[in-house]
């Protein structure tokens, strides 16, 4: 799209067409999605999947097959602020028991602000709301059951979690 450096100063009308035209050029070059309340939104990005980006507190490990990560991607809402999507299907949980999955931020992130949210989890086949949170610092979220419990050793292919959140980072 051929653009001038400056806008026609002849009409109210040919400025904002101009105005118009600029925004899609670079919404489209940024592949940034624009909200009818003129919010700006990213598109999203899938992670490429890597074993490393998933562990557990302490010595307890989780393992995420390639074939368990169903989705995980991430997205742009903003310029310091991040939405983070997961489902990871048929994993597993070894070593030590413990009360925190994690999942690693993209890029080197590291959330700034206190968060929390709610997530799906499917822990050995039992089924609940559990809370997902981050702390300053962080450069990754912590997935916890409900009332902070332990995950349960598996080895059957039977742990589950689905979640969004919304992140403050650097």
């Amino acid at each position: 799209m051929n653009l001038p450096l400056l806008p026609p100063s002849s009409t109210p009308n040919a400025v904002s067409a101009w105005a118009q035209r600029l925004a899609s050029a670079v919404s489209f070059g940024w592949n940034v999605e624009h909200d009818v309340d003129g919010r700006h939104r990213f598109a999203w990005n899938d992670l490429t999947y890597n074993a490393g980006r998933f562990s557990g507190k302490g010595a307890m490990t989780w393992t995420v097959d390639s074939a368990d990560q169903l989705s995980l991607m991430w997205r742009y809402v903003g310029k310091n602020t991040i939405e983070l999507q997961w489902t990871i299907l048929t994993s597993d949980v070894g070593g030590t028991a413990d009360t925190e999955l994690r999942i690693l931020l993209p890029d080197g992130l590291k959330v700034t602000h206190y968060m929390n949210a709610t997530h799906w989890y499917s822990d050995a086949g039992t089924e609940g709301i559990g809370w997902a949170g981050a702390y300053p610092g962080d450069p990754y979220i912590r997935l916890y059951k409900l009332a902070s419990g332990n995950w349960t050793l598996t080895a059957g292919d039977n742990t589950a979690t689905n979640g969004q959140v919304t992140l403050r980072v650097e």
